[in-house]
């Protein structure tokens, strides 16, 4: 963990946490300073003569010497106590510069972790992180930037406790350094039984709650991204008991990982108490040992304000240990997530892809590898052609788009990019020339013409009213009071399914990419409007790859060519008219479609 924390907070910010560092001794060794003086000046308030033998009498006598106020201890009274305001004071003006700095470093800690987990997040492979989920991956976000927030502030009350520990002892070494073993050897014999012991079982602890938050995290984010379902199954009580099972078998393990920090060091203090009585004891009934009330009193007085630090530092110890475990964990996950394969062939941008083609493919999914989705896939797709595939659901037609896009890569069989093999091309720049439009397109919560250009500010309005005509949404923007920067909301549910799926294809098509992959993406369109909108899309073949995933067989008669797929393998191509005179497997299809529009 340390190598950890070395990795994410040290090394980066090494300036600021010396400068953190500095202010910490300086506001340690004016506390210390502070309580090493008033004890000695209010004896002399008391009992000048008894101080006379204390350490603080020559600095006295220097004073008054040099003051030339004789034995007027009321003036040194004055400035001893003037002075330790003056030092108080300085004290609490770095404390707020340490407080600045801490929270600057860990705000811009957080920041930077949080963007690094999202990074790794969003640049692993499409099928690990669809199947970690929405709710683990929020939970190992905000888990993990909570912990590194949490472990600087903890860090920085260590290391304020180990430099007050530090100068105390110092300071208790020069009052009478014989107390040091009395009242340390017991309180470290305590640490070392109690610590390591409670270190260990809050672990066990910690990844018991770990996996508890997540199940919830998880939990949550399924019934309100089902919502609808809820509401309409009225089921609500059944989602609200859920979750709260769930927080039931947390509240007794979080409330036990709070507890038993607080144990040793309520133990540290009674026994460091007791001990200073013993002390006390010892120095009032043995005064061959040379000590004055007044010095007692400041080791009374020091042992009190170190005590509860002592006990700080025992519960900041675990604690901190709690906190970089989360870091660990969230760290370990991101470090297992395979990240997508970048680099190879750059396509630039004077090229144009001109054809794709699928050679003896086959694919299995991670999570089932036993089962093949699809069986040696042969397929040529060209420059200025419409293709179409075609099938029942769950013959693979989607899986097809998704492996041309490079969401996932073929068990075997390779895919040529104009004779390069895609394993073989850079996937940033292929992608690039891609548009892909989903049955169920997903918006932004931002503006239209953000879910539009996808925050691309080079875009011009005139541009985007060419493709806001194209897909038919000029009436929807007409009604915008606020036009293109109007809200969609969250994931565009201002907007019907039908405009959704338009705002998508009008994304796809703005940068007139070299291929276009529409997945069922006018199914939520009227007859009319999925007629028009195909009519557009069927223009674009002249500078795309144009392939089209159908849900009604209808809009794939102005198709190049119609695939048919079952069962994961190519059963008939052709033109859409060959295959309706051979009456096969489309033809079937396109009759089946046909009675059901009927009904």
């Amino acid at each position: 963990m340390l190598k950890l924390y070395w990795r994410l907070v040290f090394h980066p910010y090494l300036i600021r946490i010396i400068a953190i560092t500095a202010t910490i001794f300086l506001t340690s060794t004016l506390d210390v300073l502070s309580i090493g003086m008033i004890v000695p000046v209010v004896s002399i308030m008391i009992a000048p003569e008894e101080s006379s033998s204390t350490w603080i009498a020559d600095m006295v006598q220097n004073v008054t010497n040099r003051a030339n106020l004789g034995n007027n201890y009321q003036v040194v009274v004055f400035a001893g106590l003037a002075a330790i305001v003056v030092l108080v004071i300085i004290k609490n003006i770095i404390l707020l510069l340490q407080n600045l700095l801490i929270h600057r470093l860990a705000t811009t800690v957080e920041l930077d972790f949080k963007v690094k987990l999202f990074n790794r997040f969003v640049r692993a492979r499409y099928e690990e992180i669809t199947a970690r989920g929405r709710g683990v991956i929020i939970e190992d976000l905000s888990r993990a930037a909570t912990g590194v927030v949490s472990s600087i502030s903890v860090a920085a009350s260590l290391l304020n406790g180990f430099m007050l520990t530090i100068t105390s002892v110092v300071l208790l070494f020069y009052l009478s350094w014989w107390s040091i073993p009395i009242i340390g050897l017991p309180l470290l014999l305590v640490y070392g039984i109690s610590g390591p012991r409670l270190q260990r079982r809050s672990a066990q602890i910690g990844s018991q709650l770990h996996d508890i938050r997540q199940k919830n995290s998880v939990a949550m984010v399924d019934f309100l991204d089902g919502i609808r379902v809820i509401k309409a199954s009225v089921i609500e009580s059944v989602a609200v008991n859920r979750i709260r099972t769930l927080l039931q078998e947390y509240l007794p393990l979080y409330v036990v990982s709070r507890l038993l920090p607080s144990i040793p060091g309520a133990i540290i203090e009674i026994v460091g108490v007791s001990l200073i009585a013993i002390l006390v004891l010892i120095a009032v009934t043995r005064p061959v040992l040379g000590l004055t009330l007044s010095e007692i009193a400041a080791i009374v007085v020091l042992m009190r304000r170190l005590l509860p630090t002592v006990s700080v530092m025992q519960h900041g110890v675990v604690n901190l240990s709690d906190k970089l475990r989360v870091v660990e964990i969230a760290d370990q996950t991101l470090s297992d997530m395979p990240i997508e394969k970048t680099g190879g062939h750059v396509l630039n941008d004077n090229d144009f892809i001109e054809k794709i083609e699928i050679q003896d493919l086959s694919f299995s999914y991670h999570s089932r590898p036993d089962v093949s989705v699809l069986h040696d896939i042969n397929l040529t797709l060209h420059r200025g052609q419409v293709t179409a595939l075609v099938g029942q659901t769950g013959s693979g037609k989607s899986t097809i788009a998704d492996l041309l896009i490079r969401l996932y890569n073929p068990v075997s069989g390779t895919i040529l990019i104009d004779t390069v093999n895609l394993s073989n091309i850079d996937l940033h720049t292929y992608r690039k020339r891609i548009g892909f439009v989903g049955q169920d397109p997903y918006l932004f919560n931002t503006t239209l013409r953000n879910n539009i250009t996808l925050w691309d500010n080079s875009i011009k309005d005139y541009e985007l009213d060419q493709v806001i005509q194209t897909v038919q949404l000029d009436e929807l923007l007409n009604s915008m009071s606020d036009g293109f920067e109007t809200m969609v909301g969250d994931r565009g549910l201002r907007l019907s399914g039908g405009q959704r799926q338009r705002v998508a294809i009008a994304r796809a098509i703005l940068t007139n990419p070299d291929m276009l992959v529409f997945d069922e993406a006018t199914s939520a369109l009227d007859n009319l409007t999925e007629g028009e909108v195909h009519a557009a899309i069927s223009k674009l073949r002249e500078n795309s790859i144009v392939l089209v995933i159908a849900h009604r067989l209808n809009t794939v008669r102005d198709a190049d060519l119609v695939v048919v797929l079952e069962g994961g393998r190519i059963v008939e191509q052709g033109h859409p008219d060959q295959l309706l005179l051979a009456r096969g497997q489309f033809y079937r299809l396109y009759e089946n479609d046909a009675e059901h529009s009927k009904a």
